[in-house]
Protein backbone atom coordinates (compact mmCIF):
# COMPACT_ATOMS: atom_id res chain seq x y z
CA UNK A 1 0.00 0.00 0.00
CA UNK A 2 1.34 3.61 -1.16
CA UNK A 3 2.44 5.33 2.21
CA UNK A 4 -0.09 8.28 0.68
CA UNK A 5 -3.04 6.04 1.01
CA UNK A 6 -1.97 4.22 4.28
CA UNK A 7 -2.06 8.54 5.74
CA UNK A 8 -5.21 9.37 4.01
CA UNK A 9 -6.72 5.80 5.86
CA UNK A 10 -5.38 7.47 9.16
CA UNK A 11 -6.76 10.93 8.53
CA UNK A 12 -9.79 9.35 7.95
CA UNK A 13 -10.14 6.99 10.40
CA UNK A 14 -8.71 9.77 13.37
CA UNK A 15 -11.90 11.97 11.48
CA UNK A 16 -14.39 9.09 12.31
CA UNK A 17 -13.27 8.44 15.72
CA UNK A 18 -13.75 12.47 16.54
CA UNK A 19 -17.00 12.62 15.26
CA UNK A 20 -17.84 9.19 17.98
CA UNK A 21 -16.02 10.81 20.67
CA UNK A 22 -17.39 14.72 19.90
CA UNK A 23 -21.20 12.67 20.04
CA UNK A 24 -20.45 10.94 23.36
CA UNK A 25 -19.74 13.57 24.35
CA UNK A 26 -23.08 15.79 23.77
CA UNK A 27 -25.34 16.09 26.81
CA UNK A 28 -28.11 18.67 25.21
CA UNK A 29 -30.24 14.96 24.57
CA UNK A 30 -30.05 14.78 20.64
CA UNK A 31 -27.93 12.61 20.25
CA UNK A 32 -27.67 9.24 23.00
CA UNK A 33 -24.19 7.60 22.41
CA UNK A 34 -24.58 5.91 26.15
CA UNK A 35 -23.42 2.47 24.52
CA UNK A 36 -19.64 4.34 23.32
CA UNK A 37 -17.39 1.96 23.39
CA UNK A 38 -13.65 2.26 21.84
CA UNK A 39 -13.01 -1.67 21.47
CA UNK A 40 -15.95 -2.20 19.19
CA UNK A 41 -15.30 0.99 17.07
CA UNK A 42 -11.40 -0.61 16.92
CA UNK A 43 -10.28 -4.17 17.72
CA UNK A 44 -11.42 -6.37 15.06
CA UNK A 45 -12.66 -4.38 12.40
CA UNK A 46 -11.21 -5.08 8.97
CA UNK A 47 -9.39 -2.24 9.32
CA UNK A 48 -8.34 -2.39 12.89
CA UNK A 49 -4.66 -0.99 12.11
CA UNK A 50 -5.79 2.32 10.74
CA UNK A 51 -8.22 2.44 13.55
CA UNK A 52 -6.09 1.88 16.13
CA UNK A 53 -3.06 4.14 14.43
CA UNK A 54 -6.49 6.51 15.16
CA UNK A 55 -6.95 5.93 18.37
CA UNK A 56 -3.15 6.97 19.24
CA UNK A 57 -3.35 10.25 17.20
CA UNK A 58 -6.86 11.32 19.61
CA UNK A 59 -4.59 9.80 22.87
CA UNK A 60 -6.75 10.51 26.12
CA UNK A 61 -8.94 12.53 24.11
CA UNK A 62 -10.57 9.18 23.32
CA UNK A 63 -10.94 8.66 26.47
CA UNK A 64 -13.24 11.64 27.10
CA UNK A 65 -16.38 10.22 27.33
CA UNK A 66 -15.88 8.52 30.05
CA UNK A 67 -14.21 11.54 31.98
CA UNK A 68 -16.21 14.16 31.12
CA UNK A 69 -20.14 12.42 30.09
CA UNK A 70 -20.45 9.38 32.53
CA UNK A 71 -20.06 7.02 29.83
CA UNK A 72 -19.20 3.35 31.21
CA UNK A 73 -15.62 2.50 30.90
CA UNK A 74 -14.59 -1.53 30.77
CA UNK A 75 -11.75 -3.83 30.61
CA UNK A 76 -12.20 -3.78 27.11
CA UNK A 77 -12.06 -0.67 26.33
CA UNK A 78 -8.49 0.21 28.19
CA UNK A 79 -7.48 -3.30 25.91
CA UNK A 80 -8.24 -1.42 22.60
CA UNK A 81 -4.89 1.17 23.86
CA UNK A 82 -3.03 -1.49 24.88
CA UNK A 83 -3.12 -2.92 21.39
CA UNK A 84 -2.65 0.27 20.26
CA UNK A 85 0.30 1.24 21.92
CA UNK A 86 2.21 -1.95 21.55
CA UNK A 87 0.88 -1.65 17.36
CA UNK A 88 2.30 1.73 17.66
CA UNK A 89 5.06 2.68 20.34
CA UNK A 90 6.33 6.16 20.62
CA UNK A 91 9.62 7.03 19.43
CA UNK A 92 12.79 6.62 20.42
CA UNK A 93 13.63 8.80 23.55
CA UNK A 94 17.35 9.63 22.76
CA UNK A 95 15.44 12.24 20.44
CA UNK A 96 14.16 15.48 20.78
CA UNK A 97 11.44 17.93 19.63
CA UNK A 98 8.24 16.01 18.80
CA UNK A 99 9.32 12.99 21.07
CA UNK A 100 8.79 15.11 23.64
CA UNK A 101 4.76 15.58 22.74
CA UNK A 102 4.46 12.19 22.16
CA UNK A 103 5.90 11.23 25.91
CA UNK A 104 3.39 13.99 26.99
CA UNK A 105 0.57 12.65 25.83
CA UNK A 106 1.45 9.08 26.59
CA UNK A 107 2.45 10.49 29.96
CA UNK A 108 -1.59 12.03 29.89
CA UNK A 109 -2.69 8.78 28.54
CA UNK A 110 -1.73 7.30 31.17
CA UNK A 111 -2.72 8.81 33.91
CA UNK A 112 -6.26 8.77 32.44
CA UNK A 113 -6.76 5.12 32.08
CA UNK A 114 -4.69 5.06 36.18
CA UNK A 115 -7.93 7.20 37.28
CA UNK A 116 -10.14 4.84 35.50
CA UNK A 117 -9.04 1.54 36.90
CA UNK A 118 -7.22 0.24 34.16
CA UNK A 119 -3.06 1.38 34.12
CA UNK A 120 -1.06 0.74 31.64
CA UNK A 121 2.88 -0.75 32.16
CA UNK A 122 4.11 0.16 28.71
CA UNK A 123 3.22 3.98 29.11
CA UNK A 124 5.12 6.42 31.19
CA UNK A 125 4.70 7.71 35.00
CA UNK A 126 6.27 10.64 35.04
CA UNK A 127 7.13 13.79 32.96
CA UNK A 128 10.94 15.44 32.28
CA UNK A 129 10.92 17.55 35.08
CA UNK A 130 13.26 20.75 32.91
CA UNK A 131 9.90 21.35 30.80
CA UNK A 132 9.32 23.60 33.81
CA UNK A 133 12.40 25.74 33.62
CA UNK A 134 12.05 26.91 30.01
CA UNK A 135 8.41 27.82 29.45
CA UNK A 136 7.94 30.42 31.89
CA UNK A 137 10.67 32.81 29.68
CA UNK A 138 9.79 31.56 26.15
CA UNK A 139 8.45 33.91 23.90
CA UNK A 140 4.59 33.77 23.47
CA UNK A 141 4.50 32.72 20.08
CA UNK A 142 6.79 30.00 20.05
CA UNK A 143 5.28 28.96 23.70
CA UNK A 144 1.75 29.21 22.81
CA UNK A 145 2.33 27.07 19.85
CA UNK A 146 4.16 24.15 21.40
CA UNK A 147 0.97 23.74 23.89
CA UNK A 148 -0.68 22.67 20.20
CA UNK A 149 1.10 19.36 20.37
CA UNK A 150 0.06 18.47 23.77
CA UNK A 151 -3.85 19.74 23.75
CA UNK A 152 -4.31 16.31 25.12
CA UNK A 153 -3.19 17.34 28.64
CA UNK A 154 -5.70 19.66 28.73
CA UNK A 155 -7.95 17.76 31.21
CA UNK A 156 -9.50 18.44 34.73
CA UNK A 157 -6.81 16.43 36.95
CA UNK A 158 -3.70 16.58 35.34
CA UNK A 159 -0.94 18.20 36.77
CA UNK A 160 1.63 19.00 34.08
CA UNK A 161 4.41 21.27 33.30
CA UNK A 162 2.48 23.16 30.50
CA UNK A 163 -1.00 23.44 32.73
CA UNK A 164 0.80 25.18 35.19
CA UNK A 165 2.54 27.54 32.85
CA UNK A 166 -0.77 28.02 31.31
CA UNK A 167 -1.98 29.62 34.69
CA UNK A 168 0.85 32.18 34.71
CA UNK A 169 0.24 32.73 31.13
CA UNK A 170 -2.99 33.75 30.25
CA UNK A 171 -2.73 36.87 28.28
CA UNK A 172 0.17 35.09 26.07
CA UNK A 173 -2.18 32.19 25.75
CA UNK A 174 -5.47 34.46 24.96
CA UNK A 175 -2.84 36.39 22.34
CA UNK A 176 -1.80 32.71 20.71
CA UNK A 177 -5.62 32.28 20.33
CA UNK A 178 -6.20 35.43 18.75
CA UNK A 179 -2.96 34.59 16.08
CA UNK A 180 -4.28 31.45 15.59
CA UNK A 181 -7.56 32.98 14.25
CA UNK A 182 -6.46 35.35 12.01
CA UNK A 183 -4.42 32.86 10.61
CA UNK A 184 -7.22 30.96 9.62
CA UNK A 185 -6.16 27.81 11.88
CA UNK A 186 -8.82 27.26 13.70
CA UNK A 187 -7.78 23.71 15.00
CA UNK A 188 -5.04 25.21 16.63
CA UNK A 189 -7.33 28.38 18.14
CA UNK A 190 -9.86 25.50 19.40
CA UNK A 191 -7.01 23.96 20.70
CA UNK A 192 -5.59 27.39 22.87
CA UNK A 193 -8.76 27.73 23.48
CA UNK A 194 -9.42 24.88 25.50
CA UNK A 195 -6.30 25.04 27.88
CA UNK A 196 -7.86 28.67 28.44
CA UNK A 197 -11.44 26.89 29.00
CA UNK A 198 -9.64 24.56 31.30
CA UNK A 199 -7.67 27.57 33.40
CA UNK A 200 -11.56 28.62 33.89
CA UNK A 201 -12.49 25.74 34.67
CA UNK A 202 -10.14 25.34 37.28
CA UNK A 203 -11.12 28.56 39.31
CA UNK A 204 -8.77 30.80 37.17
CA UNK A 205 -10.35 34.01 36.25
CA UNK A 206 -12.75 34.95 33.83
CA UNK A 207 -11.89 35.36 30.44
CA UNK A 208 -14.87 37.20 27.92
CA UNK A 209 -13.20 36.42 24.83
CA UNK A 210 -13.31 32.69 24.54
CA UNK A 211 -16.51 31.78 24.48
CA UNK A 212 -17.61 34.29 21.51
CA UNK A 213 -14.18 32.45 20.12
CA UNK A 214 -15.69 29.27 19.97
CA UNK A 215 -18.70 30.12 18.89
CA UNK A 216 -16.87 31.57 16.08
CA UNK A 217 -14.37 28.81 15.39
CA UNK A 218 -17.48 26.63 15.76
CA UNK A 219 -19.53 28.50 12.96
CA UNK A 220 -16.43 28.33 10.28
CA UNK A 221 -14.54 25.26 11.09
CA UNK A 222 -16.98 22.88 12.93
CA UNK A 223 -17.22 20.96 10.15
CA UNK A 224 -13.90 19.79 10.15
CA UNK A 225 -14.07 16.53 12.97
CA UNK A 226 -10.91 17.48 15.08
CA UNK A 227 -11.63 20.77 15.35
CA UNK A 228 -15.08 20.16 16.32
CA UNK A 229 -13.95 18.08 18.90
CA UNK A 230 -11.74 20.34 20.67
CA UNK A 231 -14.32 23.14 20.43
CA UNK A 232 -17.15 20.87 22.35
CA UNK A 233 -14.18 19.75 25.03
CA UNK A 234 -13.81 23.59 25.48
CA UNK A 235 -17.12 24.12 26.10
CA UNK A 236 -18.17 21.23 28.13
CA UNK A 237 -15.15 22.63 30.51
CA UNK A 238 -16.63 26.02 30.43
CA UNK A 239 -20.17 24.06 31.49
CA UNK A 240 -18.21 22.88 34.37
CA UNK A 241 -16.95 26.10 35.56
CA UNK A 242 -20.37 27.74 35.28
Amino acid sequence: MEALEIQTRVVDAVDMLSVDVSDALRVDGTISRMDFRLHGRTVGQDDSATRLAALRVLGADALTPFVLADRSFDQSDAEAFRQAVLRYPAPATERVGPVDAWRMRDWALGQVLGDLGTPLAELPTDLEPQVDSTGDSEPWTTWSAGLLAVSSLALPGLDSAPRRQTAKRRLDLSRGMSRSIMRRDYFGAARLARWIALDVAAGGPPDEFVEPALAHIAVLAGHQPRTRLEVTLAQILLRRNG
